[in-house]
């Protein structure tokens, strides 16, 4: 969790993040979610870890209520950059709203934004694809949040990789 000099909206909500299709044993999987602005600056809130499973949880607390988009990534060959191919394309796996989400047009911040409400547990459900399709393999049952081990985020910024391989600190608001 980001917060910007340690201040915390008295209208904080909890949310979760649950990201299933991670190729288990391969590189790093980060979630972002962000208030506004493009998808592939999104992260304002951010958390990252091994791909140990292949359904991951992410905790975020005290987070401020309102509509955020989230998106994720799974960094296989962990070269720290978003690896696109000669057409912008995600060369790696990526989530980017609902596991539905259409890729064309390209989705914007406010087709996948989602409500976070204050005073409960919200949680956010993505699907790991690749631009052939989903990540999640067929005849594996959906883990529910509480056979998901949760990945507390904490207050240090971990920004997701960018187009470009561009790495750039999280913005301090």
């Amino acid at each position: 969790m980001i917060l910007a000099a340690g201040v915390v909206s008295a209208r904080a909500a909890e949310v979760i993040v649950l990201i299933d299709g991670i190729d288990t044993g391969r590189g790093t999987v980060a979630v972002a979610m962000c208030d506004k602005g493009p998808l592939d600056e999104c992260r304002q809130f951010s958390g990252k870890t091994k791909a140990t499973a292949e359904t991951l949880g992410y905790h975020f607390s005290k987070i401020p209520a309102g509509k955020y988009a989230f998106v994720a990534t799974q960094d296989i060959n962990e070269s720290g950059e978003n690896e696109r191919n000669m057409l912008g394309m995600p060369k790696e796996p990526f989530a980017v709203g609902s596991p539905e989400t259409s890729l064309m047009p390209p989705p914007t911040h406010e087709t996948i934004a989602s409500e976070i409400v204050e005073g409960r547990s919200n949680v956010v459900r993505m699907t790991l694809r690749t631009m052939t399709g989903s990540q999640k393999k067929k005849g594996v049952p959906v883990k529910t949040v509480e056979e998901v081990p949760l990945i507390p985020v904490d207050a240090s910024a971990v920004p997701l990789p960018v187009a470009g391989g561009k790495k750039q600190p999280a913005p301090v608001r």
